[in-house]
């Protein structure tokens, strides 16, 4: 049975509700998380292409909108079986460490950028990129101007490819254990190279001209 709701209502997981919007609109769905607070509601509905592997999830600022009526309660026992917690508060949100990920989010732009004027171009930023993704945390990734160094003694020098690996500040005689990092690395420069030849297309002109198109090759039974 339908019940208007006051402002100081707690919406559980699970409860099946109508919102009408300030245009009009009417929402009906099921309650994913309500934060009471900022009096944020979040509702799953049935999607809208039709289909029965998807739903729409929308936001709902309650301040902003009008009636709200909850249709049914949630139950109980699905509740529990899911491992749901009605009424739960959203746990807050940690805003030094965004902060701190922002930063370096910045910093690290700014990194490829200069990399970039300083000539290492398109190339030397893409497999920078992949390089720290791939062993970024692991061996730290940097730059000589535009020259990618891997920890401190592994330096990709231009034009970027496995035979342009070579030792970094390592005396005449490089630690046995590098010999092995050195190689770890030519393997992921390899690889990347690889995926880029694989991605890439096989262009042949047009025979009246025109625009190149992509190679394509058809087989008869």
């Amino acid at each position: 049975m339908s019940s208007a709701l006051s402002e100081h209502h707690i919406f559980s997981p699970g409860a099946l509700v109508e919102v009408q919007t300030v245009t009009t609109e009417t929402i009906t769905g099921e309650v994913l998380a309500f934060e009471y607070d900022d009096r944020l509601l979040i509702l799953k509905s049935q999607s809208s292409n039709g289909s029965v592997n998807s739903s729409n999830v929308t936001c709902l600022n309650l301040d902003l909108c009008g009636a709200v009526k909850i249709i049914s309660e949630p139950d109980a026992e699905r509740l529990a079986a899911e491992g749901i917690v009605p009424n739960a508060k959203l746990p807050e949100i940690d805003l030094k460490k965004l902060d701190e990920r922002l930063a370096n989010a910045i910093s690290e732009r700014r990194l490829l950028v200069e990399a970039y004027k300083n000539g290492a171009g398109l190339e030397g930023v893409s497999l920078y990129t992949r390089l720290q993704k791939t062993v970024g945390e692991s061996f730290g990734i940097s730059w000589d101007r535009d020259s990618i160094i891997i920890g401190k003694n592994i330096r990709i020098a231009k034009p970027y490819t496995a035979d342009c690996i070579s030792f970094f500040n390592t005396g005449p005689k490089p630690p046995p254990n590098l010999k092995t990092s050195l190689n770890y690395a030519k393997q992921l420069v390899e690889k990347y190279w690889n995926d880029q030849n694989k991605a890439s297309y096989n262009l042949t002109p047009l025979p009246s001209g025109g625009s190149p198109q992509a190679r394509s090759t058809t087989t008869s039974e």
